[in-house]
Parts: structure tokens; sequence; C-alpha cells
């Protein structure tokens, strides 16, 4: 009788560990074989986790040391203007889990982070930051 119990119940370990397997490959494995590089799709790379550094009164010495070079750069005299610009598709899976279930962010999802900064006598006088996900703007 004993013996009968601990085979069922070896095997009842065995079943709940290939099926944790199981589930583990669906919900996370398929991830990973999804996974594909974020693509830039307008302006360039720039270290966006850098910009909460940027402060009004900065020059243009301090600024470009925080962002590097700047995507666009436009001088009038004492004024000037700079963008930095980085408009990616994302690095990450779309998965369906069970083919039926979407996961994920959706696969034309665009994110935008948009740095413009005013410059008067090399002091920055303006800085405005726009980031955000616009889902369905490009293919």
């Amino acid at each position: 009788m004993f013996a009968s119990v601990s085979v069922r119940a070896g095997r009842c370990r065995i079943v709940s560990r290939c099926m944790a397997l199981l589930a583990t490959h669906i919900f996370v494995g398929g991830c990973s074989y999804a996974l594909h590089p974020s693509i830039v799709l307008a302006g360039r790379r720039f270290p966006t986790e850098r910009v909460a550094e940027l402060r009004e009164g900065q020059t243009m010495d301090e600024v470009r040391a925080i962002l590097g070079e700047p995507f666009e750069a436009q001088a009038d005299g004492p004024a000037a203007r700079w963008r930095y610009l980085e408009e990616v598709r994302p690095r990450g899976c779309t998965t369906r889990l069970l083919g039926l279930i979407t996961a994920g962010q959706p696969r034309d999802a665009v994110y935008t982070v948009d740095v413009r900064i005013a410059f008067r006598n090399d002091a920055a006088q303006n800085i405005d930051v726009r980031r955000g996900y616009d889902h369905g703007a490009r293919q």
C-alpha cells in the first residue's frame, strides 16, 4: 500500500513539473523567440536617460557633455536652438499567449523623445522635453 502511494506521488510530481515547464515555455519562452531589436525611425540615438540632468542656465558645452551633439542646430546671432530627437520602435516582443491573447507593446508602437533647447548668449533659456508612445504612427 505504501509503495503504490509513493509511486503515485512521484508521478504527480513529474506531471506537475512537466506542466510548469510547458506553462513557462508558453508564457515566457514565446517572448524570447519573438524578441526583436529597436529600430531608429527618425533622429538618432542619444542618452535619453540623462535628459533629467538638463537645467536652464547651462552652457552649450555643458549640454553637449550630457547629451552629445544635437540632431539639429540653428544659430541666429546670440540665439541658438538645438534639437535632440530619438524616435524608435522599441525592443521588445509581441507574443500571443496560447495563440489568442496579445501581450506586450503592439508591434507598431513608436516611442519618441524630443528635446528642444533654446540658448541665449550661450546659456540654456528654455528646455522643452516631450516623450511618449504613439501607436500606429509609422509602418
